[in-house]
């Protein structure tokens, strides 16, 4: 479990700051023709799949999404045999509930009289 935790953290450091953590230099013989978010992206990616090999060893699977009304990543942790969602991080409800703030936060700073 320790992996998993150390693969998280990579994924959320290097997409929360658009910056990875570990600086990235193209070899001599080779110039590197890819940007930083393509880079970061990459990165995320294959951590990602790490993720997924892992828990599939906990017979757990990973579903990674975007919550469409606040942009966020989703993480689903399902089981493998029965398909039931074990946890989602965050919470559906959490998201929404940010969202309506949001909303309210925009109504109450109104610029209108």
């Amino acid at each position: 479990m320790d992996e998993i935790a150390a693969i998280t953290n990579r994924v959320i450091s290097s997409s929360g700051t658009g910056q990875s953590s570990t600086p990235r230099t193209a070899p001599d013989s080779a110039v590197s023709t890819e940007t930083p978010r393509q880079a970061d992206a990459v990165d995320v990616n294959k951590a990602v799949e790490e993720l997924k090999n892992l828990a599939a060893l906990h017979n757990v699977n990973l579903n990674f999404s975007v919550h469409k009304a606040s942009g966020r990543m989703v993480i689903k942790v399902i089981e493998a045999e029965t398909n039931k969602v074990v946890r989602e991080i965050p919470p559906e409800e959490i998201l929404n509930l940010a969202v309506s703030l949001e909303k309210l936060a925009g109504h109450l700073l109104s610029t209108k009289a």
